[in-house]
């Protein structure tokens, strides 16, 4: 699907939204369906919080790194997204939003799939389920 700009035709949000934004400008709209047109509509926002007392000791071996989310509830979406053992250029961790697609997402953030760690150690990671948050490609949870 090419990609939708204010003003073209529309039953539903889905169509004014192509199914992945492409390398330009992210247009973020949704139908007015009165009028049967895609109409602007305000981004998504995000601010950087610090995660609440995470404790990601279980992740802070010697032996290993581990890095994608945490259930914590003093985050707004519920998740923190950390890297363990965190250094000099990682924040221990970062409130992340949830999210289905890319148009959930701020401008400068992908809608992308992070292992949730919750209850986990390195040693014993489970089956690997997935939460998908906003983030930025190739990035951890760095400044």
């Amino acid at each position: 699907m090419e990609e939708r700009l204010a003003g073209d035709p529309c039953a539903t949000d889905g169509d004014c939204q192509p199914p992945a934004p492409g390398p330009g400008i992210r247009r973020y709209l949704a139908c007015d369906v009165d009028a049967g047109a895609c109409a602007a509509i305000d981004p998504p926002a995000h601010s950087i919080v610090a995660c609440g007392d995470v404790n990601l000791d279980g992740l802070s071996t010697p032996e290993g790194q581990a890095y994608g989310v945490v259930r914590d509830e003093s985050c707004p979406g519920g998740w923190c997204k950390f890297v363990a053992p965190a250094d000099a250029e990682c924040h221990p961790g970062v409130c992340v939003t949830p999210c289905e697609t890319h148009w959930d997402c701020p401008p400068s953030l992908f809608c992308q799939g992070e292992r949730d760690w919750t209850g986990r150690t390195l040693e014993d990671r489970g089956d690997d389920e997935v939460v998908r948050v906003c983030g930025e490609f190739g990035r951890v949870t760095c400044s």
